[in-house]
């Protein structure tokens, strides 16, 4: 007989399939404080998703889903986030919502950045500024993970959740004011993330250069979204940009409680409508497979908005305009309606950054 079995150790819930004592199936559920805009609301990050290999083909894999859901429910978490193989978890409710975009800059071009700023190892002590440099950065982009100055551990992985990372400080006065998370071994030339001003990020671009130089790569490539000021730097150096929407695969999201999720969104909604200048004011509606999902705006009518939770996914998470998903007929309200929920629910590039993925 097989039994499910939750252990739940700080931030993190692990859930197995057992048949006695043997672990059949598992996974582990990481309980992330993820952005949307600037409200932070709780995420369930999936990772480590496995089946003993002898047990493959047998549905173990969808028991434990199935119980992680239900987990995420009752632990009060708005939404999931996962990074998995194309075509298997769709089935239970999750959508592509993340970008994924690589910049290539050669390794040439990189050695003529100024490097008006001094560069060195990042230490161990470094964390609390490098983790208020990512905050202070990152305070409004959809799909990263906060990290508290006070508590942050430094970085954990690279890219492609690689364990050998290292990162570089630039230094002005003695102050850390830029970094780069790298793989470390000898034949890499990826970085996970950059950080700060001009000055720093052409002082890190070129001592990232000298290091490919060194190892005589040609070419570095930065994993980064494709609306970071690193991009704008880059252009004017000569770089490649590419940027991946996934079909079905890749970083994945889907809405765990729509009404808990939509209430913490609420104020974000009004002052986006009111920066935007729109007049409308009222209740919505959302409508999907998991309800009725209601949003109070101001006095004025209910204005019904009919879709999917897939589809509301990335609406929310700003993967998806509400003109792209109307036009495609995967959402049904009134045409005039649009203007304002493209105001309070824009398109944009959502992104985690490598080190945070799960």
């Amino acid at each position: 007989m097989t039994v499910i079995r939750r252990q739940t150790v700080d931030d993190k819930t692990n859930i197995g399939l057992y048949e006695g004592e043997e672990r059949l199936a598992g996974l582990t559920v990481f309980d992330l404080p993820m952005r949307i805009g600037n409200c932070v609301v709780r995420c369930g990050g999936i990772g480590g998703v496995e089946t003993a290999q002898q047990h493959r083909g047998n549905g173990y894999a969808s028991q434990v889903l199935n119980d992680t859901l239900a987990h995420m429910r009752e632990a009060g978490m708005a939404v999931s986030v996962l990074f998995g193989i194309p075509g298997f978890y769709p089935r239970w409710g999750y959508t592509p919502a993340m970008v994924e975009a690589t910049l290539e800059i050669e390794t040439a071009v990189g050695l003529q950045a100024p490097a008006a700023l001094a560069v060195r190892d990042m230490l161990p002590q470094d964390a609390p500024a490098v983790a208020r440099l990512y905050e202070l950065e990152n305070a409004s982009r959809t799909g990263t993970i906060v990290r508290p100055p006070d508590r942050w551990p430094g970085f954990r992985f690279g890219v492609d959740w690689n364990g050998n990372v290292a990162a570089y400080v630039a230094e002005h006065d003695g102050r850390v004011v830029g970094y780069a998370a790298y793989n470390s071994e000898p034949w890499e030339t990826q970085v996970a993330e950059i950080c700060g001003g001009r000055a720093a990020m052409g002082a890190l671009l070129r001592r990232l250069a000298e290091r490919a130089a060194q190892r005589h790569r040609e070419k570095m490539r930065f994993r980064v979204p494709p609306d970071h000021p690193f991009v704008a730097y880059a252009v004017g150096l000569g770089c490649c940009l590419t940027i991946e929407y996934p079909h079905a695969g890749a970083g994945m999201a889907r809405i765990i409680d729509q009404q808990r999720l939509l209430d913490m969104l609420t104020p974000l909604l009004a002052r986006r409508l009111e920066a935007a200048g729109s007049a409308w004011r009222g209740r919505l509606a959302f409508e999907t497979q998991l309800g009725s999902g209601q949003v109070d705006l101001g006095a004025g009518e209910c204005q019904a908005v009919g879709l999917t939770q897939e589809r509301l996914t990335q609406l929310v998470l700003g993967y998806r305009s509400a003109t792209d998903l109307w036009l495609d007929r995967q959402l049904a309200c009134e045409p005039h309606l649009l203007p304002a929920l493209e105001a309070m629910l824009p398109a944009g590039a959502p992104y985690m950054w490598h080190p945070d993925r799960i």
